[in-house]
């Protein structure tokens, strides 16, 4: 599971950035207009299309979407305020979500199957509670929709969950949603916002591996 949402990210990253140039070059070849600034006003003539970003939200989970591809994808097709409030909704309506049905008595069966899954993730959280749900949003290779279920399952009040998850996740949104339009602007530019987030990423992931060790350290005395 971490692996594979490192893995997404990675692929998520390289994909958009390859199309980026690619359809550049292809637009300079045929001499079409393909820059971000065109596919923005297309974009704005669809009444809808606000809308339609803020459903792939809802529907990531059961259609296996990362959360960093609707980040990067909101970041190139709106301007990056606009992509920022919308990614900004988007990603706690289906955290919360999450949260939400692991409050719930229906999935019983679904809450042990998890707990029973991630019994390192139930220590850490019953350990160093919402710490774990904050480092979770910023680490890349931490399972943070599982992170959410089970802090909501072990008794997290929804308004600590959404104050720490918005908290988390604002910094990773401003930068995604922002480098899209750096695409557009200096190549200094999309280089400072990728190298922050690789730079934010190893040092989540440390503090993670860190806060792992010293727990499992601690069992095993």
């Amino acid at each position: 599971m971490k692996n594979n949402k490192l893995v997404y990210i990675t692929l998520s990253v390289i994909t958009i950035i390859v199309l980026f140039l690619a359809v550049n070059i292809i637009g300079d070849n045929i001499k079409i207009d393909f820059s971000i600034d065109t596919l923005r006003k297309w974009i704005d003539r669809s009444e809808y299309s606000k809308l339609f970003f803020i459903l792939l939200w809802g529907i990531r989970l059961i259609a296996f979407i990362p959360g960093v591809t609707l980040m990067l994808l909101g970041g190139l097709i709106f301007d990056p305020s606009k992509a920022f409030l919308l990614s900004l909704i988007g990603i706690v309506l289906s955290d919360t979500l999450i949260f939400l049905l692991a409050k719930g008595n229906l999935f019983k069966r679904l809450k042990e199957k998890v707990s029973n899954k991630y019994p390192d993730l139930v220590k850490l959280i019953d350990r160093y509670n919402y710490k774990i749900l904050a480092i979770g949003v910023l680490c890349p290779i931490a399972p943070t929709d599982v992170i959410v279920f089970l802090s909501s399952y072990m008794g997290m009040s929804f308004i600590r969950f959404v104050m720490i998850f918005i908290g988390a996740n604002i910094p990773a949104l401003f930068l995604y949603s922002y480098l899209g339009e750096s695409f557009e602007g200096s190549i200094f530019n999309t280089i400072f916002i990728i190298a922050t987030l690789l730079i934010s990423g190893i040092l989540s992931i440390k503090l993670w591996r860190d806060l792992k060790s010293t727990l499992s350290n601690d069992c095993s005395k």
